[in-house]
């Protein structure tokens, strides 16, 4: 994570080695760092996770 949030670099390598079946992520108002993430953080991890299925 950074101050925008999940990092979709590190959240691609994690699913990559791990192969979760789903995931968990709290967009808005993550605990406890309060860090909300940004419109396009959102659609850019959600995109890495489409293009992999």
């Amino acid at each position: 994570m950074d101050r925008g949030g999940m990092r979709p670099d590190t959240f691609d390598a994690a699913c990559a080695h791990m192969r979760p079946r789903a995931v968990f992520l709290v967009p808005t108002l993550h605990n406890p760092t309060t860090i909300t993430l940004s419109e396009a953080r959102r659609r850019e991890l959600a995109a890495s996770r489409a293009a992999t299925m």
